[in-house]
């Protein structure tokens, strides 16, 4: 599956370099270096939270004995809260340097993870 995931990627960067009249993403966006850098980061955020939340899950429902309507409520609250907070990021975001909210975010995550207890 991941081989295949790989190839479809493959498959839509190069249909996108040769589409030249009205790509869906522009490849010369990364060329800028702070765009491709953000996008990385992003990307590896969300690999870090999917790497955490998968394994949580088994947890919750193997060891605690959970339904896996139960364990996916236990992390429903984070799901709501990241809902609720995207459009303020995004006014705060539009009126701050570009570093200031992926620092603040990218520290606070292993504080929050760290500290959290499912019971």
């Amino acid at each position: 599956m991941i081989v295949a995931g790989i190839a479809v990627m493959v498959l839509f960067v190069f249909n996108q370099a040769r589409k030249k009249s009205e790509p869906l993403v522009p490849l010369a966006l990364f060329r800028d270096r702070n765009f491709s850098m953000s996008n990385i980061a992003i990307s590896s955020m969300g690999a870090a939270m999917t790497a955490l939340m998968v394994p949580a899950y088994f947890y919750l429902e193997t060891v605690r004995g959970f339904s896996p309507t139960k364990a996916a409520l236990i992390f429903a609250p984070m799901a709501i809260v990241t809902g609720l907070t995207a459009p303020l990021i995004g006014k705060f975001s539009n009126r701050m340097p570009p570093r200031v909210l992926p620092t603040v975010g990218f520290r606070s995550s292993p504080r929050r993870s760290s500290g959290s207890r499912c019971s």
